[in-house]
């Protein structure tokens, strides 16, 4: 089965040009980018989210189309570190980079709905930057960017 990468422009490429992407590190104009594995694909929604420092955010990215995902493997990372890790049905904190301990809630309801919510608390100008998620074994990722300070709409 052949995969393919989309972006929001509508421009599809094949799985090779995404392993050449990902080997040069995305950058952040990337952010709407998202892989898809047979007819499911997950696109995080808003691409975007502003939040002044000591806010919490929600970065959401649901799962098209909707399936129960509590049995499955998700990492969240911004750049090599991990965020949040969900292994076949409970949070793993044993990766998490220190940076996020005590500081991410993944909401469980919402994974019976194919909807990977995850909360940051307090955040701060260095949580700023592009976050992924990656549901495991399945090839399927997305990004969402963090912008903390000045909002911009």
């Amino acid at each position: 089965m052949m995969k393919f990468c989309s972006c929001r422009t509508g421009t599809v490429v094949s799985t090779s040009v995404v392993v050449f992407l990902k080997r040069i590190k995305c950058s952040t104009k990337l952010n709407s980018l998202f892989f898809s594995s047979g007819s499911s694909k997950v696109v995080c929604s808003p691409s975007t989210v502003q939040a002044h420092p000591g806010q919490n955010v929600v970065l959401s990215c649901p799962v098209e189309p909707p399936s129960d995902l509590t049995l499955k493997t998700l990492d969240w990372k911004r750049g090599p570190a991990f965020v949040h890790v969900y292994r076949s049905g409970g949070d793993n904190y044993d990766d998490q980079d220190l940076r996020f301990k005590n500081r991410t809630i993944l909401n469980h309801q919402n994974l019976k709905d194919g909807i990977f919510s995850l909360t940051l608390t307090n955040v701060d100008k260095e949580d700023e930057g592009t976050y992924t998620l990656c549901l495991r074994n399945h090839d399927i990722c997305s990004n969402v960017t963090l912008i903390v300070g000045k909002l911009l709409f």
